[in-house]
Protein backbone atom coordinates (compact mmCIF):
# COMPACT_ATOMS: atom_id res chain seq x y z
CA UNK A 1 0.00 0.00 0.00
CA UNK A 2 2.67 2.26 0.32
CA UNK A 3 2.77 2.63 -3.48
CA UNK A 4 -0.82 3.18 -3.33
CA UNK A 5 -0.56 5.88 -0.90
CA UNK A 6 2.40 7.18 -2.41
CA UNK A 7 0.35 7.66 -6.25
CA UNK A 8 -2.33 8.70 -3.83
CA UNK A 9 -0.90 11.04 -2.06
CA UNK A 10 1.09 12.89 -5.30
CA UNK A 11 -2.14 12.80 -7.27
CA UNK A 12 -3.53 14.75 -4.14
CA UNK A 13 -0.78 17.29 -3.92
CA UNK A 14 -0.76 17.52 -8.23
CA UNK A 15 -4.38 18.23 -7.10
CA UNK A 16 -4.22 20.70 -4.27
CA UNK A 17 -1.60 22.75 -6.10
CA UNK A 18 -4.18 22.94 -9.33
CA UNK A 19 -6.67 24.08 -7.01
CA UNK A 20 -4.85 26.78 -5.94
CA UNK A 21 -2.96 27.54 -8.90
CA UNK A 22 -6.80 27.76 -10.61
CA UNK A 23 -8.18 30.02 -7.57
CA UNK A 24 -4.97 32.67 -8.16
CA UNK A 25 -6.75 32.49 -12.31
CA UNK A 26 -9.77 33.15 -11.68
CA UNK A 27 -8.63 35.93 -9.46
CA UNK A 28 -6.42 37.34 -12.25
CA UNK A 29 -9.43 36.55 -14.82
CA UNK A 30 -11.78 38.67 -12.39
CA UNK A 31 -9.65 41.69 -12.11
CA UNK A 32 -8.85 42.07 -15.58
CA UNK A 33 -12.82 41.16 -16.30
CA UNK A 34 -13.21 44.40 -13.60
CA UNK A 35 -10.83 46.38 -15.79
CA UNK A 36 -11.95 45.49 -19.69
CA UNK A 37 -15.15 46.77 -17.57
CA UNK A 38 -14.05 50.10 -16.41
CA UNK A 39 -13.08 51.13 -19.60
CA UNK A 40 -15.85 49.74 -21.81
CA UNK A 41 -17.93 52.48 -19.16
CA UNK A 42 -15.53 55.46 -19.67
CA UNK A 43 -15.56 54.76 -23.70
CA UNK A 44 -19.29 54.82 -22.88
CA UNK A 45 -19.58 58.07 -20.80
CA UNK A 46 -16.84 59.33 -23.41
CA UNK A 47 -19.32 58.70 -26.01
CA UNK A 48 -22.78 59.99 -24.11
CA UNK A 49 -20.51 63.31 -23.18
CA UNK A 50 -19.60 63.74 -27.39
CA UNK A 51 -23.16 62.65 -28.47
CA UNK A 52 -24.56 65.54 -25.86
CA UNK A 53 -21.94 68.22 -27.19
CA UNK A 54 -23.20 67.64 -30.88
CA UNK A 55 -26.69 67.37 -29.61
CA UNK A 56 -26.33 70.71 -27.91
CA UNK A 57 -24.08 72.47 -30.89
CA UNK A 58 -26.27 71.09 -33.86
CA UNK A 59 -30.21 71.32 -32.20
CA UNK A 60 -30.02 72.78 -28.81
CA UNK A 61 -28.66 76.23 -30.18
CA UNK A 62 -29.70 76.76 -33.54
CA UNK A 63 -33.05 75.68 -31.86
CA UNK A 64 -32.59 78.89 -28.53
CA UNK A 65 -31.38 81.31 -32.14
CA UNK A 66 -34.72 80.60 -33.66
CA UNK A 67 -36.67 80.77 -30.54
CA UNK A 68 -35.52 84.09 -29.42
CA UNK A 69 -36.17 85.91 -33.22
CA UNK A 70 -39.31 84.46 -32.74
CA UNK A 71 -39.78 86.22 -29.78
CA UNK A 72 -38.94 88.90 -31.23
CA UNK A 73 -41.19 88.78 -34.00
CA UNK A 74 -43.92 88.17 -31.55
CA UNK A 75 -42.69 91.88 -29.57
CA UNK A 76 -42.53 93.66 -32.93
CA UNK A 77 -46.10 91.92 -34.11
CA UNK A 78 -47.99 93.29 -30.80
CA UNK A 79 -46.57 96.53 -31.03
CA UNK A 80 -48.06 96.77 -34.44
CA UNK A 81 -51.38 95.00 -33.16
CA UNK A 82 -51.44 97.57 -30.90
CA UNK A 83 -51.23 100.81 -33.31
CA UNK A 84 -54.07 98.72 -35.29
CA UNK A 85 -56.04 99.17 -32.65
CA UNK A 86 -55.22 102.87 -31.80
CA UNK A 87 -55.90 103.60 -35.68
CA UNK A 88 -59.28 101.38 -35.54
CA UNK A 89 -60.38 103.05 -32.38
CA UNK A 90 -59.80 106.57 -33.31
CA UNK A 91 -61.44 106.48 -37.18
CA UNK A 92 -65.06 106.31 -35.88
CA UNK A 93 -64.42 109.90 -34.82
CA UNK A 94 -62.94 110.13 -38.72
CA UNK A 95 -65.71 112.79 -40.33
CA UNK A 96 -65.52 110.37 -43.55
CA UNK A 97 -65.99 106.80 -41.23
CA UNK A 98 -69.49 107.00 -42.83
CA UNK A 99 -67.99 105.90 -46.42
CA UNK A 100 -64.28 104.79 -45.16
CA UNK A 101 -63.44 101.95 -47.52
CA UNK A 102 -61.15 100.74 -44.74
CA UNK A 103 -63.96 100.37 -42.46
CA UNK A 104 -66.18 99.12 -44.45
CA UNK A 105 -63.58 96.07 -45.52
CA UNK A 106 -63.44 95.72 -41.40
CA UNK A 107 -67.09 95.36 -41.41
CA UNK A 108 -67.60 93.13 -44.26
CA UNK A 109 -64.38 90.93 -42.80
CA UNK A 110 -66.51 90.02 -39.50
CA UNK A 111 -69.69 89.53 -41.77
CA UNK A 112 -67.91 87.18 -43.77
CA UNK A 113 -66.75 85.05 -40.52
CA UNK A 114 -70.53 83.82 -39.94
CA UNK A 115 -71.00 83.10 -43.18
CA UNK A 116 -70.20 80.20 -45.11
CA UNK A 117 -67.14 81.20 -47.97
CA UNK A 118 -69.29 81.10 -51.12
CA UNK A 119 -71.85 83.42 -49.33
CA UNK A 120 -69.38 85.64 -47.99
CA UNK A 121 -67.52 85.76 -51.96
CA UNK A 122 -71.62 86.74 -53.63
CA UNK A 123 -72.10 89.52 -50.60
CA UNK A 124 -68.92 91.00 -51.33
CA UNK A 125 -69.60 91.77 -54.75
CA UNK A 126 -72.90 92.66 -53.92
CA UNK A 127 -71.40 95.13 -51.05
CA UNK A 128 -68.98 96.83 -53.79
CA UNK A 129 -71.49 97.59 -56.01
CA UNK A 130 -73.64 99.15 -53.36
CA UNK A 131 -71.29 101.48 -50.97
CA UNK A 132 -71.38 104.72 -50.74
CA UNK A 133 -68.55 106.36 -52.10
CA UNK A 134 -67.53 109.85 -50.62
CA UNK A 135 -66.41 112.74 -53.27
CA UNK A 136 -63.66 113.94 -50.73
CA UNK A 137 -62.33 110.38 -49.64
CA UNK A 138 -62.19 108.46 -52.83
CA UNK A 139 -58.59 106.77 -52.28
CA UNK A 140 -57.14 105.15 -48.96
CA UNK A 141 -54.75 107.49 -49.45
CA UNK A 142 -56.09 110.78 -50.05
CA UNK A 143 -56.84 113.09 -47.10
CA UNK A 144 -56.80 116.54 -48.32
CA UNK A 145 -60.07 117.54 -46.94
CA UNK A 146 -58.96 118.79 -43.62
CA UNK A 147 -56.44 117.18 -41.01
CA UNK A 148 -58.41 114.85 -39.25
CA UNK A 149 -56.88 111.67 -39.10
CA UNK A 150 -58.65 108.86 -41.10
CA UNK A 151 -58.06 104.86 -40.64
CA UNK A 152 -57.62 105.39 -43.99
CA UNK A 153 -54.18 107.90 -43.86
CA UNK A 154 -52.63 105.84 -40.75
CA UNK A 155 -50.75 103.58 -42.17
CA UNK A 156 -47.39 104.60 -40.80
Amino acid sequence: MTLLETILSGSLATAVIGLITIGSTVRKARSEANRVEAEADSVRIGNDERATRILVENIVLPLKEELNATRKDLQATKREMVRLRKAIDSASACPHSGSCPILFRMRLAADECDTEPEQAADQDQQNRHHRPRDDHHNSPLSADTDDTPCAATLHT
